[in-house]
């Protein structure tokens, strides 16, 4: 689910910069280059997905973790970095907050919340309707 990501993000920069060209605000989109259009933290997310996935199968064949580490190694080393990102993710929502300016908020008014809002009943409910139907083709065993 998280490789979605990797197509929507880029996708949505280039319709953003599409608009804004259209709206005088930015060069043409094509001028722009791939390079500015896809955010720097995708190419790390694509980097860091294929090392975990190149070690983990050389693991399950048999072998050694990139070539080095064991499994025992392996895990404490993927562990981590979660552990790691937890803690990333933590101060980047803080800073979110943090930065937030309740008059911006109020002048915005509820469309927002309301959009949020439904966006995740929809999510969650999308989520309990697959799980509801693919659940008993993922069943252990």
């Amino acid at each position: 689910m998280n490789l979605v990501i990797v197509g929507v993000i880029p996708l949505m920069t280039l319709l953003y910069a599409r608009r804004a060209a259209q709206d005088g605000i930015l060069a043409e989109p094509g001028q722009l280059g791939i390079l500015r259009l896809l955010p720097l933290f995708i190419v790390g997310f694509l980097v860091m997905a294929a090392l975990r996935s190149i070690g983990d199968v050389s693991l399950d064949n048999g072998g050694l973790a990139m070539g080095v580490w064991g499994q025992d190694s392996w895990a404490e080393i993927t562990d981590g970095f979660k552990t790691s990102a937890e803690y990333v993710l933590a101060t980047a929502m803080a800073a979110v907050g943090l930065s937030t300016a309740f008059n911006t908020l109020r002048a915005l008014g509820l469309k927002p919340f309301e959009v949020g809002f439904v966006t995740t009943i929809v999510a969650g409910l999308s989520s309990l309707v697959l799980v509801h139907l693919l659940g008993p083709l993922a069943s252990i065993g």
